[in-house]
């Protein structure tokens, strides 16, 4: 992904600075999020709907 990930709901003054593959290929839409406040999380994109569902912090 060129730093083209779907939109998401984002709390204030959090922006994402990377977007990669988790690297499960039991699961090949898994994404790490990172944020600017250093927080990262682990979501599944849905490609057919471009909706991005949280599954957990990391």
């Amino acid at each position: 992904m060129d730093n083209n990930f779907p939109e998401i709901m984002q709390e204030e003054e959090e922006h994402i600075l990377k977007s990669y593959p988790a690297g499960d290929t039991a699961h090949p839409d898994w994404y790490i999020y990172e944020y600017g406040n250093h927080r990262k999380v682990l979501v599944e994109v849905n490609h057919e709907t471009g909706k991005v569902h949280f599954l957990r912090e990391l």
